[in-house]
């Protein structure tokens, strides 16, 4: 979500709501292309969606012998039986028990509309007070907000930005050592007005780029590596092919 932006659908622009989002009903099959833009921001990566029809799986050989498996027969992602599950754990005042599971349930059913415990989890977020001062956890809660279209800047007299940005040394943020923190302050920045030729921005760019190991990975983690690459993506413009 982007407040003040716009998504191109097409060759037509649309702007988002107040809480920086844009719903539409896709009614063919006709092939389309997707982007955001905003002002002082780079755009986003196009993306080329191609609806299909749902198919029913394919009935499996009765004859001899095995059948080749097909896509149809393989299991699928079944988000409403994800969410039918982590709804099911919802406490009573809207939260998921401890902060560091509230904010990971917050980031994980903001994709999938406003629902009823959604709301209530949205509502227990605008009135809590996060229990944790790690850098991490303002991070993570500020990730959080911004996925339920909370204003992390002036929440219950805390300014989760403005928390993040006090742990930037000049170079990185939070421990050295810690590649995460940088990473995750990246990405909540540059999805709350900062822009990509701000020093806090390159220098925290340039001291992640120095952490890539030889092997191209950040401390050996495949969890760490693929959110550096999430974060760092902003600012990649070439080709890969190209690249290579």
């Amino acid at each position: 979500p982007a407040a003040g932006g716009e998504i191109v659908i097409g060759a037509e622009i649309f702007v988002l709501d107040e809480n920086g989002l844009y719903s539409f009903t896709i009614r063919d099959d006709s092939q389309f292309t997707v982007r955001g833009q905003k002002n002082g921001f780079l755009d986003t990566r196009e993306i080329t969606i191609t609806p299909q029809e749902e198919t029913k799986p394919r009935p499996q050989s009765g004859g001899g012998g095995r059948a080749a498996p097909s896509i149809q027969s393989q299991k699928t992602f079944n988000p409403e039986k994800a969410l039918e599950y982590l709804f099911s754990q919802q406490k009573e005042d809207g939260s998921f028990g401890e902060d560091l599971y509230t904010d990971w349930a917050a980031l994980a059913v903001a994709s999938f509309g406003e629902r009823p415990e959604t709301l209530r989890l949205k509502t227990y977020l605008e009135k809590d007070k996060l229990d944790g001062n790690l850098l991490t956890d303002y991070e993570r809660r500020a990730m959080a907000l911004l996925a339920l279209g909370i204003n992390p800047h002036n929440l219950n007299g805390e300014n989760y930005i403005e928390k993040i940005a006090s742990f930037f040394d000049g170079k990185q943020f939070g421990d050295p050592k810690q590649d995460n923190e940088d990473i995750f302050a990246l990405i909540v920045l540059l999805n709350t007005g900062y822009g990509p030729e701000e020093t806090i921005i390159k220098n925290t760019v340039s001291s992640l780029l120095e952490k890539q190991k030889e092997n191209g990975s950040w401390d050996e983690s495949v969890d760490l590596t693929s959110a550096a690459i999430a974060s760092l993506a902003n600012f990649y413009s070439g080709n890969l092919e190209e690249e290579s």
